[in-house]
């Protein structure tokens, strides 16, 4: 019952947003992209294996939600590795130890048929909302140039890099992420009461 929000998305969950200003502007005031993926990232990423069952069920309960790979996906993630806590990686994998991982992973990553296909023809010239595009500047994942070049394509779009910071801003520089986003809101909110925030975050 939301006719239209803010969106914020995080690496995946960004090109997810992305989609959807493409496919319904209408419903987006605008949206944060935080060291997001790009627009055809949900595409290419998709491999002919991960369509195989025992694959997805080996990868996920085998490797993926186990300690160490956490740990190893984390510092690769993070600037500042004294963060890395062993109750923060206890945290994530209690968020992915959940009924239907294994399905959840083939259905963002096996090749999809035609009719299921996202559209192959989005644009960031195109995608004409309010934008703030955030990045850690220290993010080895996905690189600030990369951030601020497709800023550049966006109608309206503004670039901020978090120093301090890797692929996730808003878990190391928690302060200074939400300043920036409150920041953003309030210069695209009119002073008409609070403001709806949908987020998406994919990794």
């Amino acid at each position: 019952d939301i006719d239209n929000a803010h969106l914020i998305g995080h690496s995946y969950g960004g090109s997810i947003i992305m989609a959807l200003v493409a496919d319904h502007p209408e419903r987006v005031r605008s949206m944060v992209l935080v060291d997001a993926a790009a627009v055809d990232y949900p595409m290419k990423r998709r491999k002919w294996f991960a369509g195989v069952d025992l694959f997805n069920f080996a990868y996920v309960r085998g490797l993926a939600l186990r300690t160490g790979f956490v740990e190893r996906v984390m510092t690769e993630a993070y600037y500042d590795d004294s963060l890395i806590t062993d109750e923060l990686i206890e945290d994530y994998l209690d968020r992915l130890r959940v009924a239907g991982a294994a399905v959840g992973f083939r259905g963002l990553s096996r090749p999809l048929p035609s009719s299921q296909r996202p559209r192959d023809d989005i644009r960031y010239e195109d995608l004409d909302v309010p934008t703030l595009v955030l990045w850690g500047a220290q993010d080895q994942l996905i690189s600030p140039e990369v951030g601020r070049h497709h800023s550049d394509l966006f109608p309206d779009a503004r670039f901020v890099a978090i120093e301090g910071a890797g692929h996730a801003p808003m878990e190391e520089k928690p302060v200074e992420f939400v300043g920036e986003v409150v920041s953003f809101l309030s210069q695209v909110t009119p002073q008409k009461g609070p403001s709806r925030v949908a987020t998406s975050r994919t990794d």
